[in-house]
């Protein structure tokens, strides 16, 4: 089933593509921004809503309001912010990550498989392209978490129409066969929360962009670039860039290290290939 991967995995960057990717980025943006906050203040009231229970019994919830819903300029408020969290199934809570921790977790898989990356990378632009999405409709579980006493104060079912992270059978299979965990996680929980990561990315960034400043939103920030910069730094790891270059690509971007189509072709192995 390995050698079947980079077949699966395999697409090309067309035009459509990046057409399809920005309905579903705003029809997610729009769905996560409508999700009830009624009583709820960052660390005092916060709610946790149960996204993805894995096989194993491992869950990833999103829990809001995140810390960025207050701030002292109105300018700098994002009102959706959420952070996702995955628990172990005997309910312990892993690390919250940042995407400096899911670039150390990508440093030592290529330690310990150098052909790995390339697929990775691959699904991280899939992710990015949402490709690997399917729009759901549902009812998902919620519990309202008293901050300062760790208890749960209320549960419920709150009724959510978005785009989930659903990797085929056949794909999950072949990585997973390669890649069972990372940090103890399934792999299929760490993608997910991978995908929880950059959703909330799309929200601040669009609400800065829309709500805030009153323009377009820029589709090239939050989530395309957060993933892409993953793939940058992929192909620093894989010796296909120097040290210089990617920081020159974080120095650029402000903190983003996009890579050109030709840089992604090569970082994916040609797995993705430019049109």
């Amino acid at each position: 089933m390995n050698n079947d991967l980079p077949n699966l995995l395999k697409m090309t960057m067309a035009r459509d593509v990046a057409k399809n990717a920005q309905i579903k980025r705003l029809y997610n943006v729009r769905a996560l921004s409508e999700l009830d906050r009624t009583s709820l203040k960052f660390g005092v009231r916060e709610r946790r809503l149960l996204m993805h229970t894995s096989v194993d019994g491992e869950k990833v919830y999103i829990q809001y309001p995140g810390k960025e819903t207050r701030n002292n300029e109105s300018t700098k408020i994002r009102p959706w912010d959420f952070r996702p969290k995955i628990f172990s199934p005997i309910g312990e809570q892993m690390k919250d990550l940042s995407f400096g921790d899911i670039w150390d977790d990508l440093a030592t898989l290529h330690g310990i498989d150098k052909t790995i990356l390339s697929e990775l990378a691959s699904i991280f632009y899939r992710m990015a392209a949402m490709v690997d999405c399917k729009q759901t409709s549902q009812e998902y579980e919620y519990e309202d978490i008293d901050i300062a006493s760790g208890k749960i104060v209320e549960t419920g079912r709150l009724s959510l129409n978005w785009y989930t992270y659903s990797l085929n059978e056949a794909t999950l299979d072949a990585i997973t066969s390669k890649i069972p965990t990372i940090r103890n996680a399934s792999l299929l929980t760490y993608l997910v929360y991978n995908y929880l990561l950059v959703q909330n990315e799309d929200c601040k960034y669009y609400y800065r962009d829309v709500v805030v400043n009153k323009n377009e939103w820029k589709l090239g920030k939050s989530l395309n670039n957060t993933l892409l910069s993953h793939i940058s730094v992929i192909e620093f790891l894989k010796d296909e860039i120097t040290f210089s270059q990617i920081m020159m690509r974080f120095q650029r971007g402000m903190g983003i290290a996009k890579p050109s189509n030709a840089s992604i072709e090569i970082a994916t192995g040609g797995i993705i290939k430019k049109q």
